[in-house]
């Protein structure tokens, strides 16, 4: 299921995503939604960090999320075979 969540309280590391990303977000919107887990009850981003930080430097607060069931050591697993 999807839940629509603030994309300020999502825990992700903050970097500049591609312009081409931006431009895409900001053409045609999120296309694909976020995977976050929750980690001590905040919501950790497992997939989709680019697409985060893409949204929240066009200031958009908003974000389509899909949450997964994941300890913060899977996330780490997967991150690292993706």
């Amino acid at each position: 299921m999807i839940q629509i969540i603030d994309v300020n309280v999502i825990d992700c590391p903050e970097f500049d995503p591609p312009d081409n990303l931006i431009e895409s977000i900001k053409k045609f919107g999120l296309v694909e939604p976020l995977v976050v887990t929750m980690i001590d009850n905040r919501p950790k981003i497992v997939d989709g960090m680019a697409r985060l930080n893409a949204m929240k430097r066009l200031g958009l607060i908003t974000a389509p999320c899909v949450f997964v069931a994941m300890t913060d050591g899977q996330v780490q697993e997967y991150r690292e075979t993706k």
